[in-house]
């Protein structure tokens, strides 16, 4: 009798062992394919990643197995189920328990900052050497010559990053923003450069700073007040030109406050309660001081302003070539002051299109950049004379 008792449980321990440890592993294993095929998602929101998802496989036969093989992982390592869920554990880990992200730095009293652009983007710039940044200088330059051909003036406008006006909440892991200096050596030779409008944002929102804050904490653009500063700025300059106080800026400046989620926040999502912040915007121009507009789309310009009513006084047609900066000023009513305004991204058209496509009555070309983009201004605002003046198709 004691031999069977022994005997079966013996086997109880070592087979049913093998087997929980086989289903635990199967489970695991296949979990995220029945959640995929079955499309069952736990409750938690979708991770917002600012890319385009990896599409299905599509598979081209035996001939092209690899491609398709190739194409299967992508998509899979996007699509995996539990995969928003998974992702939110391990940065509420990271965050929690050792007060780290693979993708930001988290500094002091909820400020975040993207480690891409203080390890990487950054540290570009402060590599690049005196003729580099001639070399940059200089494609200004010939920006600026191609345009006087044309009776337009140049206006160039910088914007440097957060970390640049709030080095007191860097964290000690980015503590290499502190030193740099590469580009205000650029802004100074930048100023230094006939013929053209340069507006050196820097001193203007460090003077706002003292008033508001100037950044989102969990963004790395400026907020909508601060974007305000400069595009009040910008008006009030080409208003001086024009010798006409009229066409000065005429909003006040209205803030009002929202709960925000800046990407910054979003590259580090969690499980539990998002790193939300009150944030400042500016509150609807309203109606009766805006400027009667028609919005259109006409490529490569991804928005055309128009005034509908010429009652106020506005300054010439302008074409706007930047970044996602200037949606702030956009925002705070940038097109109300011009009779047109064409506007596209550096990301979204060549400058050999935007010149091509340039109206005949341009008076203003304004480039925004930050600072992030001075290594790759060749890229960015090269051009071809002789590309420039193809007829376009």
């Amino acid at each position: 009798m004691a031999s069977i008792r022994s005997y079966i449980s013996g086997f109880n321990l070592d087979k049913l062992s093998q087997f929980i440890f086989i289903f635990i592993f199967f489970a695991i294993v296949t979990a995220p394919a029945f959640v995929e095929v079955f499309e069952f998602q736990p409750p938690v929101e979708k991770i917002i990643e600012n890319r385009t998802l990896a599409l299905p496989p599509n598979y081209q036969g035996i001939s092209n197995l690899s491609a398709s093989v190739d194409q299967s992982i992508k998509w899979f390592d996007d699509h995996f189920g539990f995969r928003s869920l998974l992702i939110r554990i391990k940065n509420q880990i990271d965050y929690s328990v050792f007060g780290t992200s693979n993708r930001v730095h988290i500094g002091k009293d909820g400020w975040l900052f993207y480690r891409n652009v203080i390890d990487i983007e950054e540290q570009r710039i402060e590599s690049m050497t005196d003729a580099d940044m001639d070399s940059a200088l200089q494609l200004i330059a010939n920006l600026r010559d191609f345009l006087a051909t044309r009776n337009i003036e140049l206006v160039i406008i910088t914007n440097q990053m957060k970390d640049r006006f709030y080095p007191e909440y860097l964290p000690s892991s980015a503590q290499f923003a502190l030193s740099r200096h590469r580009f205000d050596y650029f802004k100074t030779k930048l100023s230094e450069l006939k013929g053209i409008t340069y507006i050196d944002s820097t001193p203007l929102l460090l003077q706002a700073k003292t008033q508001r804050q100037i950044f989102h904490k969990t963004d790395f653009h400026w907020n909508d007040p601060a974007a305000f500063e400069v595009a009040k700025v910008l008006v009030d300059q080409l208003a001086d030109a024009q010798n006409d106080p009229n066409l000065k800026w005429r909003f006040p400046l209205s803030i009002e406050k929202s709960t925000w989620l800046g990407g910054e926040a979003q590259f580090m999502p969690l499980i539990f309660s998002p790193l939300n912040e009150e944030s400042l915007f500016i509150a609807p121009i309203p109606p009766d001081q805006a400027t009667p507009l028609v919005v259109q789309k006409l490529d490569p310009f991804e928005s055309v302003f128009h005034a509908s009513d010429s009652t106020n006084s506005l300054l010439p047609p302008i074409v706007v070539f930047g970044d996602s900066f200037m949606d702030g000023m956009e925002r705070s009513g940038l097109p109300h002051y011009f009779k047109s305004l064409y506007r596209t991204r550096t990301y979204h058209a060549t400058m050999n299109d935007v010149l091509r496509s340039m109206p005949s009555d341009t008076r203003y070309f304004v480039f925004e950049f930050i600072e992030n983009l001075l290594p790759n201004l060749r890229n960015i605002i090269g051009f071809d004379p002789k590309v420039v003046a193809e007829p376009k198709t």
